[in-house]
């Protein structure tokens, strides 16, 4: 697994159009939008999980990294499919954003319900995460 810096790539600024036109396409272009939106999602993930750092000092770098990796492809998956129920209330990168972060939190949750991941319990046994509003998102 390959960790996206910040620095990986030269994030282009794109108009919430061209993220859809861009991801709609075959070829170069929707290749390039998924390597782009990969990486955004992956940091909005980090993100989220170093909010969290103190439930997950057990867990060492490389579990981390796969966790927040796994997380960010599945929302990447997530975003595609309903690319047609993006509506605009927001910026395109925020509304995808969402899909990662509540992912994350889905997973991390349910993880420490069943004991998946014990280094997460903490000191004082398993702590539930605060569930994140699920987006209320009605088809296009």
């Amino acid at each position: 697994m390959k960790h996206v810096s910040r620095t990986t790539f030269q994030r282009r600024q794109r108009s919430d159009a061209q993220w859809l036109a861009a991801l709609r396409d075959v070829g170069p272009a929707q290749r390039e939008a998924l390597t782009e939106l990969h990486a955004l999602l992956l940091q909005a993930v980090l993100l989220f999980l170093r909010r969290h750092r103190d439930e997950l000092r057990d867990m060492g770098r490389e579990a981390l990294l796969q966790f927040a990796e796994r997380c960010a492809v599945e929302a990447l998956e997530t975003v595609v499919a309903r690319l047609d129920t993006f509506h605009g209330e927001a910026r395109f990168t925020l509304w995808a954003s969402r899909f990662a972060v509540v992912q994350a939190a889905n997973r991390l949750r349910d993880a420490k319900q069943v004991g998946e991941m014990p280094m997460l319990a903490g000191r004082n046994g398993l702590q539930r995460l605060p569930r994140l509003q699920r987006l209320e998102i009605a088809p296009g």
